[in-house]
C-alpha cells in the first residue's frame, strides 16, 4: 500500500499517528475507533489489524466500516469477542511504515455459568470464569456472598484460567456437604463489575446406592409375601384333601354296611 503522484501527500516523507482508546458504552451498538496522522493533509489510506495474530479487517457494511476520510474503524453490534487491540497502519510511499495500537475498552463481561450443578461427595469442583473486559478484569470469588478467594482452605486452589487471568479457574477437592452453596465469579476493572453465579449440590457419595437397595427391599419383601400366600394356599389346600378323603373313606363304610343288611334280609 503507498501513494501514487496524485495524492496530495506523495511527497511526505515523515508522519506521525496517534490513536485514543475508545469504551464501549453498550454491548450491541457501535463502537468507533480513530487514529488521526499528521501532515497527510485529507487523503489517508489506512489499514486496520485485529486478534492474535493479527488480521487484516475488511470492511464489511454488516459489521466494520472504514473510512480513509478521518480515519476510522466503526465497528458495529459491538460484542465482548470484539473487545482488545486494534492496529492502524499507513504506508508511505518511500516505503516507511507508521502504526500504532489503540483500545477497544469495556467493563467486564462475564459468561454465564449453568444455573446448577450436582456433584457426588468426596469429587472435586472445578469452576473456569470466562471474562472479558479491557483493561483485564481481577477476578474474585465468592461463596454464599463472602469472599471466597482469600480462604485459607488446603482444598481449594486458584490459578490463571485459558485466558490468563488470574484467579480466574477455582477447585476444591474432596467435596464436602459444607461446600453446598452458591458460588460468583466477579470480574472487575476501572469500568464497573460483571460476574456471574452457580449453585453447587454435594451429594451422599451412596446417594446412587439407596435407590438399588429400595429395590432390592421390595422385591425381597415381595418375595416374602408370595411364599407365605403359597405356604398358606398349599396348607389349606392339603387340608381340603385330607377332609376329602376322611369324607370318602367314612361314604364307604357307610355303603358297605347298607349291603350286608341287605343280604341278611334275604
Amino acid at each position: 500500500m503507498g501513494f501514487t503522484k496524485g495524492d496530495p501527500s506523495y511527497n511526505i516523507a515523515e508522519a506521525s499517528v496517534t490513536a485514543n482508546r475508545t469504551v464501549v458504552e453498550k454491548f450491541g451498538s457501535t463502537s468507533v475507533l480513530q487514529c488521526e496522522v499528521d501532515n497527510l493533509g485529507s487523503y489517508l489510506p489506512m489499514e486496520w489489524h485485529f486478534g492474535e495474530p493479527p488480521e487484516l479487517i475488511v470492511a464489511d457494511p454488516e459489521k466494520y466500516i472504514i473510512s480513509n476520510e478521518n480515519g476510522t474503524l466503526a465497528i458495529k453490534k459491538t460484542m465482548p469477542e470484539d473487545i482488545g487491540e486494534y492496529t492502524c497502519s499507513i504506508k508511505l510511499n518511500n516505503g516507511k511504515s507508521f502504526n500504532q495500537t489503540v483500545s477497544l475498552e469495556s467493563k467486564p463481561w462475564v459468561a454465564h455459568f449453568e444455573k446448577s450443578k450436582n456433584l457426588v461427595e468426596d469429587d472435586p469442583l472445578v469452576l473456569e470464569c470466562e471474562a472479558v473486559g479491557s483493561p483485564t478484569p481481577e477476578i474474585t470469588w465468592l461463596k454464599d456472598g463472602i469472599n471466597f478467594t482469600e480462604a485459607s482452605n488446603p482444598r481449594v486452589s486458584f490459578k490463571a484460567n485459558k485466558d490468563g487471568i488470574m484467579n480466574g479457574s477455582m477447585r476444591i477437592d474432596n467435596l464436602n456437604f459444607d461446600d453446598r452453596g452458591e458460588y460468583t465469579c466477579v470480574a472487575t476493572n476501572e469500568y464497573g463489575v460483571g460476574n456471574s453465579t452457580i449453585l453447587v449440590r454435594v451429594k451422599d457419595k451412596l446417594a446412587a446406592l439407596w435407590p438399588f437397595l429400595g429395590i432390592c427391599a421390595e422385591v425381597a419383601i415381595l418375595v416374602i409375601i408370595i411364599f407365605v400366600y403359597e405356604h398358606r394356599r398349599s396348607k389349606k389346600l392339603d387340608e381340603m384333601d385330607a377332609r376329602e378323603e376322611a369324607e370318602h373313606m367314612t361314604n364307604s363304610h357307610a355303603h358297605k354296611g347298607g349291603a350286608d343288611e341287605v343280604r341278611q334280609r334275604k
